[in-house]
């Protein structure tokens, strides 16, 4: 995320300047080192990009970056080893008004990780990245004024508007190093270790913003014990507290974090009695500050209409942050005959797309792709692979179908495999969805006010004009604009607040002081 911080100014609106999903792939063509044994079979192929570059080309948004991936598979001796690279990638999108100012919020999810071989040592890695743009900026609705003539007054009518600044805070470098106990059987070998964040509060207070949450850790390990090669799931949760810096932030404000683990490095310790995981993350927050802003939408001159020159832009309203956790559950079969005696690991990875306001009830549904690995009667190893359904709802209380859904987190807190005496394997998995929900409302943006060099000019009355009847549907704008001055001045000669425009249904007849007639001051 990017943006260039700046305090919130009352003569400014946060507009959408674009959302949307682009896809990409990444590949690659290895060889293996001269260390791993041949591949028999493929079982099971992760991939995790994260974006290391971005860059602003005028107004296209340049990505950069790369998805490790770590390919698990069967030698010919039936032991599991694993493979790792990384594949660079990079995206190019046109973002039309994209400035210095914009804020740019990016997601990254992999999809379809998968391995052709060419030969035992040789494959071909490759996955499919779907990437979530979000870019808003700032933009000013204070119109430029042409010269007026002679020392007139503008006299201008203002709308308003609810809005918001958007501020983007992050940290770097965020360090952790976390000890896992093995027990009895010590392992020999780390073959994949992945670490999940999952946020659950990010709130600003005094002048910070604070994220909360929990790391999740997963790590695939070959035991060593007198029957040959075993294989053992270490897990452990992690909880974290990070404190961003966010000057000028007010407490309260809405935030939605991003964070991101950059790299993992797994040691084992204690003489395989131990797993020690050092890992590092990045965190950025965007902040939601509202306020309101005066939009002009009319003016006039005494002696004068003016031309306003405007645009539609869509204004961004953040309406809130929601999270929640909820459950999932299915089975999938495995299609090559063979009979699964065990679940040796299991890969859940959800994708949430679909959202929507259905009934008073907000609705997220989606699916998990589930990559297991299992072990045969035989001792060997094979993959299963299969889907099921993610289903989420909660009240939808202040959204609409017109409402901009952004799903920041969507991730598995635990997971569960098992084999059923019919073939199948029944997955369950507790989730975390963090979802934050913006209005859009259409502002015309005012660009600049001239007098046109054919604008017809108000003629002085021939005859002194005391009373004013109102038409049917006529504001004190519409009288003061009809009668040269200002609201302000048919508000005072009426004992009405000056702040008045709707003219109360008591009043049949307005008295307009004429020898203020063709004034725009006060």
């Amino acid at each position: 995320m990017e943006t260039t911080n700046r305090t919130n100014r009352a003569d400014r609106i946060c507009t959408l300047l674009y959302t949307g999903s682009h896809t990409t792939e990444a590949q690659g063509e290895y060889s293996l080192p001269d260390y791993l044994p041949d591949v028999r079979r493929v079982l099971r192929v992760t991939a995790s990009p994260r974006v290391t570059g971005r860059y602003m080309n005028g107004e296209r948004l340049e990505l950069e970056g790369n998805a490790a991936v770590v390919l698990l598979y069967m030698a010919e001796d039936g032991t599991i080893h694993s493979f790792q690279n990384t594949l660079p990638f990079s995206q190019n999108i046109a973002v039309a008004g994209l400035d210095e100012t914009a804020v740019v919020s990016v997601r990254i999810h992999p999809e379809n990780a998968s391995c052709r071989l060419s030969g035992p040592r040789k494959c071909t890695l490759r996955t499919r990245l779907r990437t979530s743009v979000r870019a808003t900026a700032e933009r000013d609705v204070t119109p430029d004024t042409a010269s007026l003539p002679g020392d007139e007054t503008l006299c201008t009518r203002n709308s308003a508007y609810p809005a918001c600044t958007l501020i983007c805070v992050s940290a770097g470098d965020l360090r952790y190093s976390e000890d896992i106990p093995v027990g009895n059987a010590p392992i020999s070998e780390v073959l994949s270790c992945t670490v999940m964040p999952v946020v659950s509060d990010a709130r600003a207070t005094g002048g910070n913003v604070v994220c909360k949450g929990e790391y999740l850790i997963d790590a695939l390990c070959t035991v060593a014990d007198d029957n040959g090669p075993a294989y053992r799931c270490l897990s452990r949760r992690v909880p974290f507290s990070e404190t961003v810096s966010a000057q000028d932030i007010p407490d309260g404000c809405r935030c939605e974090p991003d964070l991101s683990v950059v790299s993992v490095t797994p040691t084992i310790t204690e003489e395989g009695r131990g797993l020690g995981v050092d890992f590092a993350a990045e965190c950025a927050v965007v902040c939601s500050v509202d306020s309101a802003v005066s939009v002009m939408t009319d003016a006039f001159l005494p002696s004068s209409d003016v031309r306003i020159t405007s645009e539609a832009v869509q204004s961004y309203l953040p309406v809130r942050v929601t999270n929640g956790n909820f459950s999932a559950a299915g089975s999938i079969r495995q299609d090559n005959g063979e009979t699964v005696r065990a679940i040796i690991d299991c890969h859940m990875t959800p994708t949430l797309d679909h959202t929507a306001c259905e009934g008073g009830r907000l609705i997220l549904s989606g699916t998990m792709e589930i990559n297991a690995i299992a072990q045969a009667e035989d001792g060997t190893f094979f993959p299963v692979n299969g889907s099921i359904p993610l289903r989420w709802e909660t009240d939808a209380a202040g959204l609409d179908a017109q409402s901009m859904f952004v799903t920041n987190e969507c991730r598995v807190l635990s997971s569960a495999a098992r084999p059923d005496a019919d073939g199948t394997v029944s997955c369950e998995a507790e989730l975390a969805v963090l979802l934050s929900a913006a209005g859009l409302a259409e502002v015309s943006r005012p660009l600049s006010v001239t007098v046109p060099k054919d604008a017809p000019k108000a003629e002085k009355p021939t005859c002194p004009v005391l009373l004013c009847y109102p038409e049917r549907g006529e504001t004190i704008w519409d009288i003061a604009r009809r009668c040269r001055m200002t609201p302000a001045v048919i508000c005072r000669a009426n004992d009405l607040p000056e702040d008045t425009e709707t003219i109360p249904d008591s009043i049949t007849v307005l008295f307009v002081p004429v020898a203020q007639m063709f004034s725009a001051g006060e």
